[in-house]
């Protein structure tokens, strides 16, 4: 008989947190499940670690690719070495799970069995997993407990869905998004959220459990740390301009532009910010043209990009300019 859950772990040279992630989804207290470890060619100790999980628990399965074929590779590859299970749900080798969280988003997804998507709030921890913030905490709106719709929210605000705390209906994403493909190969940072966004466009259904049942670790080797805001925007203006452009409802559309804009914008103060004005000059006159020069803080923006200013002036001008902005904002 086929588990009802597949837990599928990618992994990649984390072999030094691989035994906390496998025994949080050992140690659930929902059974019916498999755990399907993926190991990207790691040259650690992680073929070690699992394998000797695997002898110990017949619901383990290990696989080791013969070379790294690259993230969203490996995540695909996942997928199509479990059973043939009715929902699936990711694990990151390097974060883990409270206990109850199989069996809460199981019991969540019978009482919505139209939902595509079940998930849950999350802890933000640091390398030594003490807890930072939760992960609601980073978004300004989060969805409505239960039964949701929220693609504005996913739009406007960011990725509410946490890939390590979503648990997935396989047949009704196969039904939304028969792709070869689950993710997108050509993004590095963003997989997740395009998927999110494809499914939720199509017509996908989500359920909001607000309990913080997962952890999820921040450390330096992750791809969510701040050296990589600047290639995660890049990849979000790609997927609201490109990605999204041909398959965007109508009644989506004006938010898709006005995504594209929030990106545009963010990405652009950004490498302003950092001294690299000769790219954010594009973005920001992109921006510009979007808002159709309604944005006095994209208007200033683009203009320090434009001038002669050597790009540390003009980064130095545009902080003194943001930080201006953000204390006329807090004393308003």
């Amino acid at each position: 008989m086929h588990a009802l859950v597949s837990v599928l772990m990618p992994t990649y040279n984390q072999c030094q947190y691989l035994p906390t992630a496998i025994e949080s989804v050992l140690g659930q207290t929902f059974s019916d499940y498999e755990l399907i470890i993926s190991d990207n060619a790691s040259s650690d100790d992680t073929e070690h670690v699992a394998m000797s999980y695997a002898k110990s628990d017949r619901r383990l399965h290990y696989y080791r690719n013969s070379a790294n074929l690259g993230v969203c590779r490996n995540f695909d590859l996942s997928l199509t070495r479990a059973s043939h299970s009715s929902h699936f749900a990711f694990l990151s080798s390097d974060d883990w799970w409270h206990p109850t969280l199989l069996e809460r988003l199981v019991a969540s997804a019978a009482i919505a069995p139209s939902a595509t998507l079940v998930h849950c709030d999350a802890y933000r921890v640091d390398e030594t997993g003490a807890i930072i913030n939760l992960y609601s905490e980073l978004w300004p709106e989060m969805p409505p407990v239960g039964s949701h719709r929220s693609i504005r929210e996913l739009f406007l605000n960011g990725c509410y869905f946490n890939i390590n705390a979503t648990l997935i209906n396989r047949s009704q994403l196969l039904a939304l998004y028969p792709n070869d493909q689950l993710f997108d190969p050509t993004l590095k940072y963003t997989p997740d959220y395009h998927l999110w966004l494809q499914l939720m466009i199509r017509g996908a259904t989500a359920y909001y459990v607000p309990e913080p049942l997962a952890f999820y670790r921040k450390h330096d080797a992750a791809h969510t740390t701040t050296k990589n805001v600047i290639a995660r925007l890049q990849e979000q203006v790609l997927i609201f301009r490109e990605k999204l452009a041909e398959v965007c409802p109508a009644q989506y559309e004006s938010l898709r532009q006005e995504a594209l804009l929030i990106n545009l914008k963010q990405l652009g103060f950004v490498l302003l910010a950092a001294g690299r004005k000769a790219e954010a000059l594009p973005v920001l006159t992109e921006a510009h043209q979007l808002a159709a020069g309604r944005q006095l803080d994209v208007k200033v923006a683009a203009r320090l990009a434009a001038s002669p200013l050597p790009p540390t002036l003009a980064a130095w001008g545009w902080r003194a300019v943001a930080a201006g902005a953000q204390k006329v904002r807090q004393n308003s």
